[in-house]
């Protein structure tokens, strides 16, 4: 009855075609060409109209995944930005976006300088208070379940706090 009266707009078909060796070779060297001028894998995708997910493979497949022709690595004064961002208790997203690079090159950046450990637990700044909570509770006799009650979380995590907090503080 409607289709009468309103058309229906049709969906263009997407025509894939499988590449050629020769196309193929073609097309990663001019990704890994642009990796090694500077170009961030979200800037060779858009200009390839490809997926990023594609440029990383290509990168990884030629020893460029790690670093070379990213604009990943930070100097030494941006690292100990970083640490003292980590410090002061910043989400590693927050600092990445603040820095302009990616998560994992801040979670690199912690694990060197070993930021991640923190006075009494694993977890430095970010989780303390929530172990220092936990074993306010215990001491004041509350069991892991009701712990993990009051605190919102379940009673593993509340079991792992503790054997952390123990761990560390001996």
């Amino acid at each position: 009855m409607w289709d009468s009266i309103l058309p229906m707009p049709r969906k263009k078909s997407i025509q894939l075609r499988i590449l050629t060796t020769e196309e193929r070779k073609t097309r990663n060297g001019a990704i890994l060409a642009a990796l090694r001028n500077g170009k961030t894998y979200q800037e060779i995708a858009n200009e390839f109209k490809l997926g990023i997910s594609l440029v990383g493979r290509v990168a990884r497949n030629n020893d460029l995944g790690r670093g070379v022709g990213r604009r990943s690595s930070l100097s030494s004064e941006q690292q100990k930005e970083v640490e003292i961002l980590l410090q002061s208790g910043k989400r590693y997203k927050d600092i990445a976006h603040q820095m302009g690079t990616t998560i994992a090159t801040i979670t690199r950046v912690a694990h060197n300088y070993k930021i991640y450990r923190g006075p009494g637990n694993r977890h430095g700044t970010r989780y303390s208070h929530l172990s220092d909570a936990i074993v306010q509770l215990r001491a004041q006799g509350y069991s892991l379940r009701a712990i993990a009650a009051e605190l919102k979380i379940s009673h593993q995590n509340v079991s792992y706090h503790l054997k952390m907090s123990s761990k560390y503080k001996s």
